[in-house]
C-alpha cells in the first residue's frame, strides 16, 4: 500500500510535485530494526541485551523523488524555496495519504479506493535539485527541477485526527488571519475520500489543540463515529480494565498512551498494571506495575509552596511531554514539578503492540482513572 506525501509543514507538496515525462514521483520507505547488544571479548558472539516485547527501530527515512514545474500560481523557483524554508527543522507535520487496497486486478474493475489519512512527525534532512532543461519556442519554456527529498521520521504514522485538522480548499495568505472554519460537517472536519476530491490549492490547517489535547473528555470522543487509530476513556472508578487488540494488519508499529488520574487524596497510592502479548508465542503474557505515592507527591507540592494536592488535581503520565509525568491545577501545568513514579517500563503504564490489558488499583485512595491509547503504523 502506497504511502503519498501530502504535505509538509504548511506546504501541500502533494499539489505541486508532478511526474513529468522524463521522471515519475516515487516513494521509498524503507523500515528497519536495530539490536540491543553487548559483543562479547575474548570469545565469539555478543550478548542481546533488548527487550523481546519492545521493538528497537533504526532511524526511518522516507524519501520521495518528483519534480516541480512553474504553474498552479507559483513558479519552480518559489516552491523550491518553500520546501528548503521547512529543511532543518525537528518535528514539522508529515501529511500523507494512503489507498485502500482494492481486491481486484485494479485496472478493469472501476475500483475508486477511499484515502486514509496519516500524520507524523519529521525532520527534512537533504533536498537534492537537479535542473533539466527541455528547449522550445522560448528559451526555459520546458525547464523543470527534479527533487528528491529526504525526511527522517520522528514517530510513525498515526490517524490525522478530523477533530482538529481541517481540509481548505482557499489558501490563506495571511498567517494572522481570523478566518472561521469552512468544512465542519457535524462535529469533526470533513476530511478528502477520494483522489478525485483533492483540490489543486487544498491544504490541512491545524487548529490549535492545547486546551484539549490532555481533556478526557475529548479522549472518550477522538476515536468514535467510526474513526480507527485508538481508543480512549473517559474518568472512571476503579477496579477497572479494559483489553486492547490493536489490528496489526493496519497498526503496526508500537502505541502509545497517556494516563489521567483525579479525585485525588494527599496520601494512599496508585497503580496502573498492563498485561501484554510478548508476541513470540500465542498466549504469553508478561505484566508490569507504575505505582505512585501521593503522600509523596503532597510533601513535594508542599516543600515547593504549591500548597497540598488537591482533590480536582489532575495528574497526567505516559508516554506524554514534559516526560514522564506532571500535574494540572485549574487549567495550568505546575512548573518545575514531576511526580515520582516507580515504574517497570520506559515510561509509565507503558504498552505495547498486539494485545493489551489495562488495570487500575487504588490503596488507601479513590482515584479515578482516563486514558487514550493511539495506535501507530510503520
Amino acid at each position: 500500500m502506497a504511502r503519498i506525501l501530502f504535505q509538509i509543514g504548511d506546504f501541500p507538496v502533494f499539489n505541486h510535485y508532478l511526474a513529468t515525462a522524463v521522471a515519475g514521483v516515487t516513494v521509498d520507505e524503507p523500515v528497519t530494526w536495530r539490536i540491543a547488544s553487548t559483543v562479547l571479548t575474548d570469545v565469539s558472539g555478543q550478548y542481546v541485551s533488548g527487550a523481546f516485547e519492545r521493538p528497537l527501530m533504526a532511524v526511518k527515512n522516507y524519501r520521495t523523488t518528483g519534480s516541480f514545474q512553474t504553474e498552479k500560481g507559483m513558479t519552480k523557483d518559489q516552491k523550491v524555496a518553500k520546501l528548503m524554508s521547512l529543511g532543518g527543522r525537528p518535528g514539522i507535520p508529515i501529511i500523507a495519504f494512503e489507498y485502500d487496497d482494492c481486491g481486484h486486478d485494479g485496472l478493469t474493475c472501476g475500483c475508486n479506493p477511499s484515502l486514509n489519512w496519516v500524520v507524523a512527525l519529521g525532520t527534512i534532512t537533504n533536498v537534492a535539485r537537479k535542473t533539466d532543461v527541455v528547449l522550445q519556442d522560448q528559451l526555459h519554456a520546458g525547464e523543470f527541477t527534479m527533487m528528491d527529498v529526504d525526511i527522517s521520521m520522528q514517530t510513525p504514522w498515526r490517524r490525522l485526527s478530523p477533530w482538529v485538522w481541517e481540509f481548505r480548499n482557499v489558501p490563506i495568505n495571511n498567517p494572522f488571519s481570523q478566518n472561521n472554519s469552512s468544512g465542519l460537517s457535524g462535529n469533526t472536519f470533513v476530511h478528502p475520500k477520494k483522489v478525485a476530491s483533492l483540490a489543486q490549492q487544498g491544504f490541512f490547517y491545524k487548529w490549535a489543540d492545547d486546551l484539549i489535547k490532555y481533556s478526557p473528555d475529548y479522549w472518550a470522543i477522538k476515536y468514535s463515529e467510526g474513526i480507527d487509530g485508538g481508543f480512549g476513556i473517559n474518568y472512571s472508578t476503579v477496579p477497572y480494565q479494559n483489553d486492547l487488540i490493536a489490528p496489526e494488519e493496519t497498526w503496526n508499529a508500537s502505541p502509545s498512551v497517556m494516563y489521567a488520574i483525579t479525585n485525588l487524596q494527599t496520601s494512599g497510592t496508585v497503580r496502573i498494571r498492563t498485561t501484554y502479548q510478548t508476541g513470540l508465542f500465542f498466549g504469553e503474557y508478561a505484566s508490569q506495575d507504575s505505582d505512585l505515592d501521593l503522600a509523596l507527591v503532597n510533601t513535594a507540592l508542599l516543600s515547593l509552596g504549591y500548597g497540598v494536592l488537591r482533590s480536582d488535581d489532575i495528574i497526567i503520565t505516559g508516554r506524554v511531554a514534559p516526560f514522564p509525568s506532571f500535574v494540572i491545577r485549574e487549567t495550568q501545568i505546575i512548573p518545575d514539578f514531576v511526580p515520582k513514579w516507580n515504574y517497570e517500563g520506559t515510561y509509565p503504564g507503558e504498552i505495547y503492540a498486539l494485545a493489551n490489558r489495562i488495570e487500575f488499583y487504588n490503596s488507601g485512595a479513590n482515584a479515578r482513572y482516563a486514558y487514550l491509547v493511539e495506535y501507530g503504523a510503520y
